[in-house]
């Protein structure tokens, strides 16, 4: 389930949820982060306590590797709202994470788009300081089930560097070392 409907057919989207929850084995959202956001914001728990019962996964996009470039791209004062969000969800019981780059692969949509109308890719650099600083924000106990895609090569267009999987496991041990930082460093911090 894609995010943004939510903010304009929620109930329906509660609806679907509620129709196929029994039916399928677990429900992922992938969401901006913006409207859980705005929920917490209003204290909303009524939505905020559907979604955290009924939703197994969520994917939360980070557009941009740093608040400049992703305020760019979904508007001023947005970062803060997802980095919000994802603060609220890191309180909760959750086990597990996935992180995953955002891969273009063959004879799919987003392969159109991309050659008619090319946009910036994330270099490895790039997203391994975009995990490293989503790691930092997570508790140390919350397993990272996936750190990066593992597309087919024969299917891959681009980022061409997610071929080589262990370089960049290897690039983000690097840079925790390099930063002197670990998974929940900035909430041993704060907290």
């Amino acid at each position: 389930i894609s995010g943004p409907i939510i903010q304009f057919v929620n109930d329906k989207v509660k609806q679907l949820i509620e129709y196929v929850r029994p039916r399928v084995d677990e429900i992922t959202l992938l969401t901006n982060g913006f409207i859980f956001s705005n929920w917490i914001d209003k204290n909303d728990e009524e939505n905020l306590d559907f979604y955290i019962k009924n939703v197994d996964n969520f994917q939360i996009s980070l557009d941009g590797f740093d608040e400049v470039t992703y305020d760019n791209i979904r508007g001023k004062g947005n970062f803060k709202k997802v980095v919000h969000t994802i603060k609220y969800l890191n309180k909760l019981d959750i086990q597990g994470i996935k992180i995953h780059m955002l891969s273009i692969l063959k004879d799919t949509a987003l392969e159109h788009l991309y050659k008619n109308k090319p946009f910036h890719i994330l270099t490895k650099e790039e997203y391994v300081n975009i995990v490293c600083d989503q790691l930092e924000n997570l508790r140390s106990s919350i397993v990272i089930n996936r750190i990066t895609a593992d597309p087919k090569i024969d299917d891959l267009i681009e980022p061409t560097w997610l071929i080589k999987k262990f370089g960049v496991l290897n690039e983000i041990d690097k840079e925790f070392k390099r930063r002197g930082t670990y998974q929940g460093y900035k909430l041993n911090e704060k907290d």
